[in-house]
């Protein structure tokens, strides 16, 4: 059964990236691929991904990337000496500042 995660990846594609071949974290990639799609989304202040071939090729990336993240390291932060930084990979935020939407 192929599960999308809305609309980006499949949880096939979702467990190819995070080279988990077994069943027994479907659920918690499906919470986290969730998560990690909504906060590319959330990060580039837009309610949807754009309707651009290369729009979605980035939003996949940015969430995939994220979503590694999350399945790795299970934190919601990052101590980085003085201060906690919100944990949105460097590499997910360098696709996905093209993309974003600021206001003034």
């Amino acid at each position: 059964m192929m599960t999308v995660v809305d609309g980006l990846f499949s949880l096939e594609e979702a467990k190819q990236h995070l080279s988990v071949e077994h069943g027994d974290d479907d659920g918690l990639i499906k919470i986290y691929a969730d998560a990690a799609v909504s906060a590319a989304l959330g990060y580039a202040s837009r309610p949807a991904v754009p309707d651009d071939p290369k729009a979605v090729a980035v939003f996949k990336a940015a969430a995939l990337l994220m979503l590694g993240d999350l399945y790795a390291t299970r934190e919601t932060e990052r101590d980085t000496g003085d201060i906690a930084a919100i944990a949105v990979p460097m590499s997910a935020r360098f696709l996905l500042n093209p993309w974003r939407l600021l206001s003034v």
